[in-house]
């Protein structure tokens, strides 16, 4: 087969040959050229066409086997002949063009050994590290190639290097690839590289000890970093940024290699679908010796002043933070967006917000609004600012994340674990929405169920709950309340669960009046209730407030902000367990508590609800009591001083301290505020507002 196939290679060389000739002869050397050039063009299109999904494998193969990515694979080794051999031979039908082994000084014996292996072999005499075998043995292979950088410990899958090639090419601004890393257990090692939140001067890997199969373990995904234990580099980097460091003795090089390729605006990505096997430290131990300690000082000294130093101050000495949104329409977090915007702003800091619509036109908002046609746009906007830089939706966490690479502070906010949002039928939008939880982010969150879930999955977030207007929403005696009217809010979400209040409403003898309000009239079809289209807020608390009870049966709430609103203006409120609203709800207390789906339940509480005006009462100042804890007053404090102790962190020493004085416990990463702090918070936010600099 191979001979068929070198004949047609060759036939097809000497065609070109004869019709160049023939060009030549007949036509001239202008016009020979002119076809050359557009031959070779066409041809270069065709190699680096961007290829579709990695998930299909025959596709994937077949783009390699047409395109032919030249690659040499280099491994430096350092003893262990048997872990090399067996690399060696799980590379054998890889399909490299060239395999080199590099060996850093080992031992003579084992040099004997790895001379007799099949592929190109460099000895060096002494021990010189990673970063200066990866150097020679890639200035050994042809300088046409990718390179693969290799550990000696690893062995690898099925169609790995394929995979790579396929991922390395899928767009013009990938650089780096790396694979998946999987212990001999199966669990995985690496699934690209982090900053360690725990211990900030050292890197890790994503996803450390998960099974292979985890499913945010499988999203194709930019990445910090990929480790050197296999690197897919392509020969565009090598030529823009050059090779390894060779100051760095051990560890630490691949970190910084990425870094140097993201700055010269290369992409580094982790791929799933290529997988390899890593004896992690069999080459070199788990112990941190003193190369890896020298290789860890020479790091900071040559990137501190990048990755520890993030001004974000504006020229006016205030803080400067942009909330990312990707549309800006009728919706409870965007809401909380705008609210955080106005309530800074009047603090005298520089906000913004950047999204991919305009300023809402159905909320008062100050701040100003920066719209973009791509996130591609906004994110090359967004990166030339030194802000703090806020993801509000899991869709808007890549372009922050990115842009926050080398210039100001990211952070999430998160509202919502959005994989809810999606169901059993849709894994991947599930699984995308977790990976989108990145371990450089600061988060940011609204009730203790999404701070616990965050922490499941090894996030640690800090808590800001929303607040209410307490501008608008409060009790009114010169409005009369009705005796028989339930209120809603007509969604037709699966998790907003409205039909259970319907299926109640429609039950209940006699019937009390049923109003709605919303975004979606149509829900209300055929109902006989009353539908209020967009009320603006004041009008939803003058709803409140005329309402006998507020009625929400939802399935599931980030937070669920309406009920407490339904509270402070002295509503009743009888709702369903929805995770977020189990912060302030309390049965028997300031509301009553119906079990999920269980519309026969709710109809008898209902039912109870309008009759006693005694039980009215008392939720109604159960609810007045729990809302005194959610002002918009102090809990602005509270997120004035998360962004403050954030700036504090990232400052140049002394920076920061001029305009405030935070003491040396609150130079701890932002993401630990916690509530026990908020003495602390209303502190260091009232200096700050009074400091003279402001």
């Amino acid at each position: 087969m191979r001979f068929w196939l070198w004949q047609f290679e060759h036939r097809k060389r000497v065609e070109l040959v004869r019709l160049g000739l023939v060009t030549i002869l007949d036509e001239g050397l202008r016009p020979f050229i002119t076809k050359a050039v557009r031959y070779v063009l066409r041809s270069w299109g065709r190699r680096t066409a961007v290829p579709k999904t990695p998930d299909d494998l025959p596709h994937v193969l077949f783009w390699v086997r047409r395109h032919r990515i030249p690659v040499s694979i280099v491994i430096p080794n350092y003893g262990q002949p048997d872990l090399l051999q067996r690399c060696v031979a799980s590379l054998q039908h890889a399909g490299a063009e060239e395999l080199i082994v590099v060996d850093d000084g080992s031992p003579p014996h084992v040099q004997e050994i790895i001379k007799k292996l099949p592929c190109r072999t460099i000895c060096l005499p002494t021990n010189r590290g990673f970063s200066n075998a990866v150097i020679a043995g890639v200035a050994a292979a042809r300088k046409i190639n990718d390179i693969v950088i290799l550990n000696s410990d690893a062995e690898a899958h099925p169609h790995w290097l394929d995979h790579l090639k396929f991922c390395a090419y899928r767009d013009a601004r990938i650089g780096i690839v790396g694979p998946k890393l999987v212990y001999p257990n199966g669990s995985i090692q690496s699934a690209g590289s982090f900053r360690n939140v725990e211990a900030r001067e050292w890197f890790d890997h994503y996803f450390r000890y998960r099974e292979a199969s985890y499913p945010p373990a499988n999203v194709e995904q930019d990445v910090m970093a990929v480790t050197g234990a296999a690197m897919y580099i392509k020969r565009s980097v090598i030529r823009t940024i050059g090779g390894f460091d060779p100051e760095f003795p051990m560890a630490f090089e691949d970190v910084d290699y990425c870094l140097r390729a993201r700055q010269q605006g290369f992409r580094v990505l982790y791929c799933p679908h290529a997988v390899l096997t890593h004896f992690e430290g069999a080459s070199r131990g788990r112990v941190q010796g003193p190369r890896e300690l020298s290789s860890k000082s020479y790091f900071w000294k040559k990137w501190g002043p990048t990755l520890n130093v993030r001004p974000v101050l504006s020229d006016s000495g205030s803080l400067r933070i942009i909330y990312v949104l990707q549309k800006t329409n009728i919706a409870g977090g965007h809401r909380d967006v705008f609210e955080h915007l106005n309530r800074l702003q009047e603090r005298g800091h520089d906000v913004s917000l950047y999204a991919l619509e305009g300023k809402p036109a159905w909320f008062d908002l100050n701040a100003p609004v920066v719209s973009f046609f791509t996130y591609g746009q906004l994110t090359r906007a967004l990166a030339a600012i030194p802000a703090i830089k806020v993801a509000t939706w899991w869709q808007t966490a890549f372009p922050v994340w990115s842009a926050s690479l080398f210039t100001g502070i990211p952070v999430y906010f998160v509202q919502d674990v959005e994989a809810s949002y999606y169901d059993e039928t849709q894994p991947t939008e599930r699984a995308r929405v977790l990976a989108s939880y990145r371990k450089e982010f600061h988060y940011l969150t609204i009730s203790r169920w999404i701070q616990a879930t965050l922490w499941d999955i090894g996030i640690t977030s800090a808590l800001a709950p929303p607040w209410y207007n307490t501008d608008l929403f409060g009790p009114d005696p010169l409005v009369q309340r009705e005796h028989d009217v339930l209120l809603a809010i007509g969604r037709s979400h699966p998790l907003k669960n409205f039909l259970m209040t319907v299926r109640a409403w429609k039950a209940m003898t006699p019937s009390p009046r049923l109003w709605l309000f919303g975004v979606e009239p149509s829900v209300a079809e055929g109902l006989g209730a009353t539908y209020f289209l967009q009320p603006p807020d004041r009008d939803v608390a003058r709803l409140y407030r005329r309402a006998t009870v507020f009625v929400q049966t939802s399935r599931h709430e980030g937070f669920g902000l309406p009920i407490l609103e339904a509270m402070a203006c002295g509503c009743p409120v009888v709702c369903t367990s929805a995770d977020g609203n189990v912060d302030f709800c309390r049965d028997g207390y300031n509301c009553l508590i119906v079990p999920q789906d269980d519309a026969a339940a709710l109809v008898r509480m209902l039912e109870v609800l309008l009759r006693d005006k005694r039980l009215q009462e008392k939720l109604r100042q159960g609810g007045y009591e729990t809302v005194s804890r959610y002002r918009n007053d102090h809990l602005v404090d509270r997120l004035e001083t998360f962004y403050l102790q954030l700036a504090e962190t990232y400052a140049p020493y002394g920076h920061l301290s001029s305009r405030i004085s935070v003491g040396a416990s609150q130079r701890a990463p932002a993401s630990l505020l916690s509530e026990d702090r908020m003495g602390e918070a209303l502190e260091v936010s009232k200096r700050f507002r009074e400091s003279p600099a402001r």
